[in-house]
């Protein structure tokens, strides 16, 4: 064999060897990247090193003029005197703007000329990706970002405080270690940030989203209570995982929201972060959402290398604190008092509780798990209520008078004629002395009296009750401390009651006939809804979204504030409750109107004005009706453990129905408060007795009227400030805090957990949600169901079905128009269900022989369709097959009882 050929082969081998190993090595990296749930893309890494610096390099005296998509491209390094005033900076800053401008402007029209040294530096930047054309595009796209590095620091002294109780929290859900660091860039670890959209604490929370897991009233805000926020942080980023299957998408619909990211991901039909972030044009997909991720990874690196970027840091020392249940209602003057413990330590330890308990309008709950310093005595619930005096405790919150806002009035003006202070009212409504208030917005006014005194359930012997003055006084019914409330009047006062309630004092009533027995003028009866006559349009249908009268089986538990009248306020529409087993029939799959009222021996039009239903097209799967009678055959499909229809055993748990927004279209939910929880057989099909245990019934109920008005609230901020958000770009430390607590751009829309996709297609078609009827959607276009029924070749009694396609007509209303009363309606829905209901976990039911949708939701404490279609969003819940997996929230009652 010629030995040059010889070496030659041998050579190849080698190659081939060193070519294989090479391959392997990639392997096993690309391995090793696929299991590291945070990947850094290379793609990424100038977007990360970028934010890297503007958290490490540059403080809030400065900042970077950079261009907006290539984060590689930075101008300009700037430092401002600490006593440069904003307009000063200003200035500065759109002189580089117009000076780099026109050198980019230079260095497209050379197109490949000789260049100065300073226009060459600029060209150098954007590397092959300098074309003339980007160039020219790039001088729309200059942008200034302010430096953190102040701010990223003192976050890093404080997380020491929470870190070790983060951790545990996410090792618990098994969730990745790396998570811990997301506050650094939400709020710089500082607990009591809040954002000019209502976002608040260490995980800014919004309101609406918080209170699916948190307690959020006028008394507690858990939001602020870092430790309470981080176990809230968990679920919601483990839903979104579970909803998007990474957690780069996870992270981003953090900031984004889950149908913002579930859009991005199937217009594009990809879950790779790169090319969401570089290519994605989604309308509200701005420059936050575009760098959140990377802003994490930025974060991320600095957290775990705090020396390399800030030399020596001494972290905060872990905050460790003993806790007392409060044994009732107390004052916290009384606590300090008993407790002898300094009120600012006190406050410092219980971030959570409210300024209106501190101030004395609301007193600290019952079983509120009070903080306490380590050193000092060792306190127990029993030593605590021996502590305090009989007259200390109270029945519960005291309920606040309420104001009907009319025209002309003010915040200032509505306090003096009630001889309060302006800022007392300003910040109970949570509103600003100087700001509008809406005419017809029921406000809270302050108290002067602390309320009831009772003697609460571990409070010493001997302890007496006493009442203000003009009021009847408010007894603890129970230890459960459920009992009645009604701003200070008897409970009964100006409500009406459904199927066996009694209204006015009047005698109780029983049976289907009872559903007209109310209070109130001009009441009337939608599908259970017992609606205030002040509250309806034209066409007698209700408007608006009153509070609830909800029962317990623990006891009785009546808010007043929405039905007829209270405190000689009208308030409006509220919705009733049904209790009697013989008068409700929940809608299966595939009836319509005809078949239910045959087989009640009913005709069309008694069904229709016994529930006050004017339209056909509102009957669908889950919704609950008024029937004159009930069948055994109505039982056996509907009846029984665990489903909507109580037993009488069961009769103190009220079904609830919901009712819709402006226009009152009523939209059944299964959401009926239940303590039956599924038994390991339901869950497994195996034959076990049920040992579950009965779920936790919290407190910190809200109204649901309440809920509904801030919800709306926030979707009208976030869309005000969303704009103006999306190009700001603050010069000092002050503009960037008040714009947003977040290390990085403000958020470019509303934190939502709802994955739902709300929007119209480009053929002016929507997939049907939960919740959602036909006649809803000719109320937003304002047409009629039958030119929909028309439009869709629909028959008459055929419903819509959740996943379908259904064609829209626009004409009257615009897509935008009709996108967001959709929104609205859903927001309204999902804050009324969780003023009163709260998730704490989930468990997976797999789908048995014979199971349907309506089944499935009956067997866990009766969930609403909508929810667990916001858990399943790729299920087709409407064709539900053996072996199907589903994702079950488990939820909680939650409680107003008497605070």
């Amino acid at each position: 064999m010629n030995s040059t050929w010889g070496k030659a082969i041998a050579r190849a081998g080698l190659e081939r060897l060193l070519l294989g190993g090479v391959l392997v090595l990639l392997a096993a990296t690309r391995a090793l990247a696929a299991e590291d749930p945070m990947p850094r893309p290379p793609e990424l890494e100038r977007d990360v090193q970028f934010w890297i610096r503007i958290y490490s390099e540059v403080d809030t005296n400065g900042g970077f003029l950079h261009d907006e998509r290539n984060l590689g491209v930075v101008y300009e390094k700037l430092h401002f005197a600490p006593n440069t005033s904003p307009r000063e900076r200003e200035k500065i800053l759109d002189q580089g703007k117009v000076r780099y401008t026109a050198a980019l402007r230079r260095i497209a029209a050379a197109n490949g000329g000789p260049l100065s040294e300073e226009d060459q530096r600029i060209l150098d930047m954007w590397g092959s990706e300098g074309t003339p054309a980007r160039l020219l595009e790039a001088t729309d796209e200059i942008r200034f970002q302010l430096g953190q590095s102040d701010r990223f620091r003192a976050g890093l002294i404080r997380s020491g405080a929470w870190e070790t109780h983060i951790a545990e929290t996410l090792a618990n859900l098994g969730l990745p270690a790396e998570l811990a660091v997301l506050p650094h860039v939400e709020s710089s670890f500082n607990p009591a940030a809040y954002s000019k959209v209502g976002a608040a604490g260490l995980w800014q929370f919004m309101r609406s989203t918080g209170r699916r897991y948190m307690r959020i009233d006028n008394a507690v805000d858990d939001r602020l209570d870092p430790f309470r926020a981080t176990e809230a942080a968990a679920q919601l980023l483990a839903y979104n995982y579970r909803l998007l299957g990474s957690w780069p998408l996870a992270l981003t619909a953090y900031n984004h929201g889950a149908e913002g990211v579930r859009r991005a991901k199937e217009t594009l039909g990809t879950d790779d972060i790169v090319r969401i972030v570089r290519t994605y044009k989604g309308r509200t997909f701005g420059f936050a959402s575009r760098n959140f991720y990377v802003s994490f990874l930025a974060a991320l690196e600095i957290d775990r290398n705090p020396e390399k970027y800030f030399g020596g840091v001494e972290r905060a020392s872990e905050a460790r604190f003993q806790e007392v249940t409060v044994p009732g209602f107390v004052q916290m003057s009384a606590l300090e008092r008993a407790l002898r413990i300094d009120r600012q330590r006190l406050r410092e330890l219980n971030p959570a509780l409210l300024r209106s308990v501190w101030d004395g309008q609301r007193h600290v709950p019952k079983a509120y798990h009070l903080r306490l310093p380590m050193d000092g005595d060792k306190w127990t619930s029993d030593l605590l209520a021996a502590r305090l005096s009989p007259g200390d405790f109270f029945a519960g919150q005291p309920e606040p008078r309420r104001y009907r806002v009319r025209r002309g009035d003010t915040v200032a003006s509505v306090a003096d004629q009630y001889g309060v202070t302006a800022e007392a009212l300003a910040r109970l409504n949570r509103v600003r002395t100087s700001g509008k208030l809406k005419v017809g917005r029921v406000i809270n006014l302050p108290e002067s009296t602390a309320g009831t005194l009772v003697a609460a359930a571990g409070a010493p012997a001997g302890s007496i009750a006493v009442g203000r003055p003009g009021t009847t006084a408010t007894l603890a019914a129970n230890a459960s401390g459920s009992a009645g409330r009604s701003g200070g009047t008897s409970v009964t006062s100006g409500i009406g009651v459904l199927n066996g309630g009694a209204a006015n004092g009047s005698t109780a009533t029983t049976g289907a006939d009872s559903a007209a027995a109310s209070g109130g003028a001009g009441t009337s009866i939608l599908n259970g809804i017992v609606a205030g006559g002040s509250g309806t349009t034209a066409n007698g249908v209700p408007s608006g979204v009153g509070a609830e009268v909800s029962g317990s089986t623990s006891g009785t538990n009546t808010r007043s504030g929405a039905a007829g009248t209270a405190n000689g306020i009208n308030t409006g529409p509220r919705r009733g409750i049904i209790s009697s087993p013989s008068g409700v029939y929940v809608v299966q799959t595939g009836e319509s109107l005809a078949d239910i009222a045959s087989k009640f021996g009913m005709t069309e039009a008694q069904l229709l004005k016994l529930n006050g239903i004017r339209n056909r097209d509102f009957i669908f799967e889950g919704q609950q009706l008024l029937v004159t009678a009930t069948p055994p055959s109505a039982v056996a499909s509907t009846g029984g453990p665990g489903t909507g229809v109580p037993s009488a055993a069961s009769a103190a748990a009220p079904a609830k129905t919901f009712e819709g927004g402006a226009s009152g279209a009523p939209v059944a939910s299964t959401a009926v408060p239940s303590t039956n929880v599924p038994s390991r057989e339901r869950l497994t099909g195996a034959s076990a007795p049920d040992t579950s245990p009965v779920p936790v019934v919290a407190a910190g109920a809200v109204p649901i009227e309440e809920a509904a008005r801030e919800s709306v609230e926030e979707a009208h901020a976030v869309a005000k400030a969303g704009a103006p958000a999306q190009n700001a770009q603050p010069v000092n430390a002050a503009q960037a805090e008040e714009l947003s607590p977040a290390l990085g751009p403000s958020a470019d829309t509303q934190q939502n957990a709802d994955p739902t996709d709300y929007s119209v297609s480009k053929d002016n078609t929507i997939r049907v949600a939960a919740a959602e009827t036909l006649g809803h959607y000719a109320d937003w276009l304002r047409v009629s169901a039958g030119r929909l029924r028309q439009l869709n070749r629909m028959s008459f009694a055929k419903p819509v079905l959740i996943g379908h396609k259904i064609k829209l007509e626009f004409g009257r209303v615009s897509r935008e128009e009709f996108e967001t009363k959709r929104r609205e309606y859903h927001a309204e829905l999902q804050a009324t269900y969780f003023a009163e209901h709260r998730i704490i976990g989930t468990e997976v039911y797999i789908v048995r022989r014979g199971d349907a949708l309506w089944t499935v939701t009956q067997r866990f404490a009766q969930l609403p369709i909508w929810l667990l279609q916001q858990y399943n969003p790729d299920v087709d819940l409407a064709d539900l097959h053996p072996g199907t997996q589903i994702v079950m929230p488990r939820v909680e009652n939650v409680v107003g009882g008497p605070g």
